[in-house]
């Protein structure tokens, strides 16, 4: 393997990589040794006849060769000249040319035996060319390399969004391998889909972009879904590997109504469609108790055995070396100063971090990277723990002492939305500000925008169009927290909002400790939005389910008198409603919710006659061929709609015309219809005396059947899925407190 990059890693990994790699060419066992200030001796071998050998590994890309060869003699040359080995090999990252190897083998005799025992970054790298398996054990050196990280970025028309690039960045550098990736790859080989699910902050997304970046480095082509399972059908290519990486797929949270438009029947068609082709994966991330509600919510997924696909990521299986090598990581690659890295480097800073109870990847590299230069190098562990301890702390600390009151406008504006374009952001950040009556100008606007990204918001690029998105899901469980604390706050957020999308998360979110002061805001707001602009689509394709959430509103708030406006404000539109609205599952949808309320002995009976009166006319008209059919006659079932005999008739009558064309397309050459996962209810529609003589015919030809032939295809491209479970949990290691002090020790010779 080619794509490797020694610069990337830290110098721990070095150390490593460098006892595998000189063991191997060697062939002998290395002891790594020396915590803190080396003594000159990185790795150890003693001989069966006692000679001892010594390798001090110097991961010093950036310092340069000049830098280098100084060291070596004025430092490090009367630690080995103490030392007294039998043989020093010295290891380095960086490119040794051969006057900087005469230089140090004239340092270094006679300890070093000949210029071989130096090895350069070009020595290095070829060898490693020539064991491939070392390469391979060490994930984070090809993983981490800018060939694969290349890709990444380079995926441009796939990867739907640029924050996936630059997040995929970050985590390969920070990234310690655990159990569950190679459980996850294997599961991607074996079954093509794999479903990664974990608390907040517990790693699933790490994980899940871990994976994916893998499968980059196979050759696979990376499709970020950020909206909705449609898009991985939309950019689904036959002939490309493609992995498909659709994280919180289910929401952040149960009431986030992420799954809409039949998304659920979608969701398991394209795990379906991914299953049976050998060039495809997907991956899927989700909090477990999202997806528990999930199940009990769609019925669909509810009959769904997710157990075989699945993989829990949970911190509180992490042993204590891979909690050490994240934080040292992180450290690492913080922007911090020398002295601040030292801190780390004393047991007394990094125990109570890599045992807390809390321990939180994702919160340990949000406190650093709020870390600034002039920090006392004590504060910086200690803010960590603050934030491990409680990190709303974290973020109530910046909200309440560091933020503008613009700012923190922008940002409840943000929360206020899922993701948004950047317009209808300003123009909500435009009200609340005149709500609470802040001068605010537009240069107000973009520096509040400066400040927050990258820390409480995320600014990305989704098909050309700038986004904004609080990104994190400890900053909207804090924002929860806050509003709970300040219902002032949320009070004139409501009074401010502009539109229904923006009003329609608000409440679902906070719904359930609304105080009766919103109630009435909440009302008027439904009234004066519910037929607005839309941000989601035409406003009549998002009509029913703004009718849905409106009456939903009525419903938990118990107002009567409001429930029975929107009623007779839905009989006067039902009409226009079902005849212009493209979408007829979220009519479906509208009246399953009506039938709800009708056994609760709402008046709904005039509305579900005119839905059912227009869905009969649609219907009619809208069927041509097979998958119109189809689509009617499902829609019909959602609906709970009686067809009548003329239009039961021409449905059937379609299904079965529509299914011979197919067939018919099948035997003309065309193989996507021996892909279709509606296969088996096409092929029973079908009679073989429907399809005989359409071509020559061998009566010892298998095609001489094409309905046979299909069914063969079908068993041929059958999923079988085999028993499975949830991946058990590691086993415990032993874990020696000397290796943290060998791993942090490192940090002393930063200070």
């Amino acid at each position: 393997m080619d794509s490797f990059d020694i610069g990337r890693i830290t110098d721990a990994d070095f150390e490593a990589l460098c006892r595998d790699l000189l063991g191997q060419v060697l062939g002998v066992r290395f002891e790594l040794f020396a915590p803190g200030r080396d003594g000159g001796m990185d790795l150890r071998y003693v001989t069966p006849s006692g000679e001892t050998w010594i390798v001090q590994c110097k991961h010093w890309g950036r310092s340069g060769r000049a830098n280098l060869v100084a060291h070596m003699a004025k430092k490090e040359k009367p630690k080995v000249d103490a030392l007294k080995p039998d043989r020093y090999l010295l290891a380095t990252s960086v490119d040794l040319n051969p006057e900087a190897k005469k230089r140090l083998f004239a340092d270094l005799t006679p300890w070093v035996k000949s210029t071989g025992d130096l090895w350069g970054l070009r020595e290095i790298e070829e060898e490693l060319r020539a064991n491939d398996e070392i390469v391979q054990r060490h994930i984070r050196l090809w993983l981490n390399s800018t060939a694969v990280l290349q890709a990444v970025l380079t995926n441009g028309i796939r990867t739907r969004s640029q924050m996936l690039s630059a997040d995929t960045e970050t985590t390969l550098r920070t990234y310690v391998p655990v159990p569950a990736f190679s459980r996850c790859l294997e599961l991607l080989e074996d079954r093509h889909a794999c479903l990664i699910v974990g608390a907040p902050g517990a790693g699933k997304t790490t994980l899940a972009q871990v994976v994916a970046a893998a499968h980059v480095a196979k050759g696979f082509d990376l499709v970020e879904i950020s909206e909705d399972v449609e898009e991985a059908f939309s950019a689904w290519r036959d002939d490309h590997h493609q992995v498909f990486y659709y994280d919180d797929f289910l929401g952040q949270t149960a009431l986030d109504d992420k799954l809409r438009k039949n998304e659920d029947g979608r969701l398991l068609r394209l795990m379906e469609h991914v299953g049976r082709n050998p060039r495809k994966r997907l991956i899927l991330t989700t909090r477990e108790y999202v997806l528990a509600q999930a199940r009990q919510r769609y019925e669909r997924l509810g009959r769904t055995d997710f157990d075989p696909l699945t993989r829990v990521v949970d911190v509180a299986e992490y042993q204590l070396d891979t909690r050490a090598q994240i934080l040292y990581n992180h450290v690492y690659f913080a922007d911090l100063t020398a002295s601040q890295q030292a801190s780390f480097s004393e047991p007394g800073t990094y125990l109570p971090i890599v045992e807390h109870r809390n321990f939180n990847p994702r919160l340990i590299a949000l406190t650093l990277s709020l870390t600034k230069a002039d920090a006392d190098p004590g504060e910086v562990a200690t803010n960590v723990l603050r934030s491990l301890d409680d990190s709303s702390q974290l973020w109530q600390h910046l909200v309440e002492n560091q933020l503008t009151a613009h700012q923190v406008a922008l940002l409840e504006s943000a929360y206020s939305f899922g993701a948004v374009d950047i317009d209808p952001l300003r123009r909500a950040w435009r009200s609340l500000t005149e709500v609470r009556r802040l001068p605010a100008s537009e240069d107000d606007f973009r520096k509040a925008l400066q400040v927050l990204d990258g820390t409480l918001l995320v600014i990305f690029d989704h098909e050309n169009t700038v986004r904004i998105v609080v990104g994190n899901p400890s900053v909207q469980d804090f924002m929860k927290d806050f509003y709970r604390r300040r219902p002032d706050a949320m009070l004139t957020l409501l009074q401010s909002v502009v539109s229904y999308e923006q009003l329609r998360r608000l409440w679902t979110r906070l719904r359930s400790s609304d105080p009766l002061a919103q109630r009435e805001v909440v009302k008027q707001k439904v009234l004066g939005l519910l037929r607005a602009e839309s941000l989601a689509g035409s406003l009549p394709n998002t009509l029913p389910r703004r009718f849905m959430t409106a009456l939903l509103i009525a419903r938990v708030h118990d107002d009567r008198d409001f429930a029975d406006e929107l009623l007779a404000d839905l009989a006067d539109c039902a009409p226009e409603l079902v005849h212009d609205c493209a979408d007829l599952y979220a009519i479906a949808e509208l009246v399953q919710y009506l039938r709800e309320l009708a056994e609760e002995e709402a008046d709904v009976d005039d509305i579900l006659d005119i839905i059912d009166d227009e869905a009969r006319q649609r219907l009619w008209g809208s069927v041509e061929d097979w998958d119109s059919a189809r689509e009617a006659a499902d829609i019909a079932e959602e609906l709970g709609l009686y067809l009548g005999s003329r239009l039961e008739e021409h449905i059937e009558e379609t299904l079965k015309s529509g299914a011979l064309s197919l067939v018919r397309q099948w035997q003309d050459g065309d193989g996507s219809v021996a892909r279709r996962d509606d296969l088996a209810e096409i092929l029973d529609k079908v009679r073989p005396g429907d399809v005989t003589g359409l071509t020559a015919i061998d009566e010892h030809d298998d095609r001489a059947d094409p309905v046979r032939e299909l069914h063969n295809l079908i068993s041929l491209a059958e999923v079988h899925p085999h028993m499975g479970s949830v991946a058990p949990r590691e086993p415990a290691r032993a874990v020696h407190k000397d290796d943290l002090a060998r791993l942090f020790g490192r940090f002393a010779n930063h200070g």
